[in-house]
């Protein structure tokens, strides 16, 4: 995307710029990956709600607008409380919560792993 800019934008933005509209993404992935291990350690029949979470996730962000999803629905994800960069002011304290998020449904997927009778 920078190289693109790069070749045809008189003043294109930092490489930071776009590098940071990338990363902040980051702390949501977490989320969608701790509700997986989350599942998994709990009640793996339930995995596939984790993929039906992430569809959702896609259709409502990517494809809301053409389809006049509310902005509401956008809010049940993840993904829908990231900061706009660089459009949007970075928002630490979403980031930091979301990241709070996955730390708790890893730490909590993992115990319920562990309790769980295999043989």
């Amino acid at each position: 995307m920078w190289t693109a800019a790069e070749a045809v934008m008189e003043e294109p933005l930092p490489i930071e710029t776009i590098i940071n509209a990338a990363v902040v993404y980051y702390p949501a992935l977490l989320v969608m990956i701790g509700l997986a291990v989350f599942f998994m350690g709990f009640k793996p029949k339930l995995l596939g709600l984790a993929w039906l979470y992430l569809g959702y996730s896609f259709l409502v962000l990517y494809l809301g607008e053409l389809l006049d999803i509310p902005e509401e629905m956008a809010a049940i994800t993840p993904f829908g409380h990231i900061p706009q960069l660089p459009i949007e002011e970075m928002n630490y304290s979403v980031l930091v919560i979301l990241t709070a998020i996955a730390l708790l449904l890893v730490i909590f997927g993992i115990r319920g792993y562990q309790q769980r009778d295999i043989e």
